[in-house]
């Protein structure tokens, strides 16, 4: 049995936030079958409490302003391994597993709408109804309720294959896993004075994700004269909600080799795909809403607002896993004295990461009355709906999940150890990164025509697809100085961390567009895309919907010099004490200078707070029996 306790703050200086964790773990094993039959039993409790809120000596009002968190869990996995000792079943194992928290978030916020007398839109259906009218300041109150529940069954065959020199260690298995939640999700106390203007979903609508999995892996070591290669091989196929009409599956092969020509050097070569099947929210996404105002008008000093709302599916039957193909070669380093050194070079492509698909757009028509057509009688809004002043048409964008985001990583990884003085018990740990990575999107960019002086569009120029490229580099580092004092069962260790280099910089191609999605007046509802031809590009009087061609021929006038920061650190600080057998306490400071400075950029003059929120510091009570 083994117990922690955690308590934590950011800031010394005010009562304004805390963080306490509670752990407990109880762990039970046994041998059965004389001795064939290894079992393994665990159950674990946890509690986690945050508070934020105004200082005490904040005044009354905004005393009452906080957030807070709770979460009380419960995990349960049962473990056994069962020697059968034949040629293609030497060692079963299996593992079951179960856990379920209470997760509950509840804000209390003072707010201010940017816009005077702005609207509520609630509607969670097709309808028309009058809009609740939001003052200019007041309290909103809301949270989120969840209930996570996850299970999880594995199976697995552990068998031998060859002969001396040339052994296969053959592993093969199943496992089915299944994950949900049963709690409320985000709610406003009052949704006509709402902490968010979020529509509220019921966490118990959205089906449980369940995976079901087949693997299979050899292992196996060559001996090549004095030097050895050592090979993993494996395949892993997963089937995402088995028996649904939305069900995917992936394939996943990896191999990873490792050549040893002398003791003390390895070579490590490996590459391999892996698939991240859509979460519950890109399966199963909030509907999408659209609110289009019928009325909006003051009478006698009071605010009026009719709207409409349509409701839209947004789930998308094309949606794919996203899979990421993954190339690394590396060398592992170690002399006599124990110090070690390992260099990794590795290039990762994602061509299919989950986003927001952009290119479905729709034209819904909505009728308008005039302030002069509505009129108040008895308390209530009067007009004749057959009579609207006017019925305008609005383009809409649907944005729907899909597989629209790319990126290419690639970059050095470096760790070692660089040893320890014996005579003062000092270790030494060094690692860092220097990676690049280039992200862009599959979809088309979408942009108000060039001279339009309307805030509803009824056109959208249309350009290509990955007209803007965002480069990243970053070279980090981080040096861990751990000093051991047996004498008194002290255990100090200091992190220094580092970024020496930071980049960014937007590629933006010369923007040519391809054409333009506009309303379809031959169908109402629908819209239409019209490409532009070479000629209408080269003409300069060539016109569309009203607009001039040439003027939607521009570079961006978004710099694209790119950004650098200057270089930053933070010292991180913890202190472990064994007061006897099975128990010990911690304190730990991160940002322990309180290194948090103000920077510009090198393509800008403002000043940017950096290593912001990162100080914090804390101690834990760990108890095991």
């Amino acid at each position: 049995m083994s117990a922690d306790y955690a308590h934590g703050k950011s800031d010394p200086r005010y009562a304004t936030d805390t963080y306490n964790r509670g752990l407990l773990s109880l762990i039970h094993s046994k041998n059965l079958a004389d001795g064939r039959w290894a079992v393994t039993t665990r159950l674990g409790l946890k509690l986690i409490r945050d508070w934020s809120g105004a200082d005490p000596g904040e005044p009354e009002l905004v005393r009452g302003m906080y957030a807070q968190s709770r979460q009380y869990g419960i995990t349960f996995s049962h473990s056994g391994r069962f020697g059968a000792d034949r040629l293609l079943m030497r060692s079963l194992h299996y593992d079951i597993g179960f856990s379920y928290s209470r997760d509950d978030d509840y804000q209390v916020k003072m707010l201010a709408p940017a816009a005077h007398n702005a609207p509520v839109f609630n509607a969670t259906g097709n309808s028309t109804q009058q809009a609740a009218i939001l003052p200019s300041q007041y309290v909103g109150r809301g949270g989120t309720e969840g209930r996570p529940i996850s299970f999880y069954v594995q199976l697995g065959d552990d068998f031998y294959l060859g002969q001396e020199g040339f052994l296969h260690r053959i592993a093969i298995g199943a496992e089915l896993r299944s994950e949900g939640n049963l709690g409320r999700g985000f709610y406003n106390e009052n949704p006509n004075l709402p902490l968010a203007q979020l529509r509220s979903r019921s966490f118990r609508d959205i089906p449980f994700l369940t995976q079901f999995s087949l693997y299979g892996e050899d292992q196996f070591d060559l001996k090549i004269g004095k030097t050895q290669l050592k090979v993993q091989a494996g395949l892993r196929w997963t089937l995402a909600q088995p028996g649904r009409t939305e069900s995917l599956s992936s394939v996943m092969p990896r191999i990873n080799a490792a050549y040893l020509p002398t003791r003390g050097l390895r070579f490590r070569f490996g590459y391999g795909i892996s698939a991240k099947m859509p979460g519950l929210l890109y399966l199963y996404p909030d509907p999408g809403y659209l609110d289009m105002q019928n009325i909006s008008a003051t009478i006698d000093g009071t605010p009026y607002v009719v709207y409409t709302t349509r409701v839209y599916d947004l789930t998308n039957e094309q949606l794919k896993p996203m899979k990421n193909r993954k190339f690394e070669v590396g060398a592992d380093v170690t002399l006599h004295n124990g110090m070690r050194f390992s260099v990794t070079a590795f290039h990762e492509r994602v061509n299919d990461g989950f986003g927001t698909l952009t290119d479905e757009w729709i034209a819904p028509t909505v009728a308008r009355w005039a302030s002069s057509a509505v009129s108040v009688e008895d308390g209530k809004l009067a007009y004749d709906p057959q009579n609207p002043t006017s019925i305008d048409t609005v383009l809409h964008r649907i944005d729907r999940p899909g597989n629209c985001r790319r990126s290419v990583s690639r970059g050095i990884e470096y760790d070692f150890e660089l040893g320890r003085i014996e005579a003062t018990g000092t270790s030494f740990y060094l690692n860092g990164s220097y990676i690049v990575t280039r992200n862009n999107s599959s979809n088309k960019i979408y942009n108000t025509p060039v001279g339009s002086t309307t805030i509803e569009q009824k056109t959208m120029v249309v350009y290509p697809e990955g007209s803007s490229t965002s480069v990243d580099r970053r070279y980090s580092t981080a040096l861990r100085i751990v000093q051991h004092i047996p004498s008194i069962r002290f255990v100090v260790s200091a992190t220094v961390q580092a970024i020496f280099y930071e980049y960014n910089r937007t590629i933006n191609i010369p923007e040519i567009p391809v054409g333009y999605v506009t309303v379809d007046r031959n169908h109402p509802g629908a819209t239409v895309y019209v490409p532009f031809t070479a000629a209408q590009l080269a003409d300069p009087e060539a016109r569309f919907e009203g607009f001039m061609v040439k003027d939607q021929i521009y570079k961006s006038q978004i710099s694209n010099l790119p950004e650098t920061w200057p270089p930053l650190w933070s010292v991180n600080l913890r202190v472990t004490k064994e007061v006897g057998n099975g128990l010990g306490f911690s304190f730990y400071v991160n940002n322990v200078f309180f290194k948090q400075p103000w920077h510009k950029s090198s393509i800008s003059t403002t000043l940017v707070e950096r290593n912001s929120n990162l100080f914090s510091y804390g101690f834990e009570i760990n108890a095991s029996f």
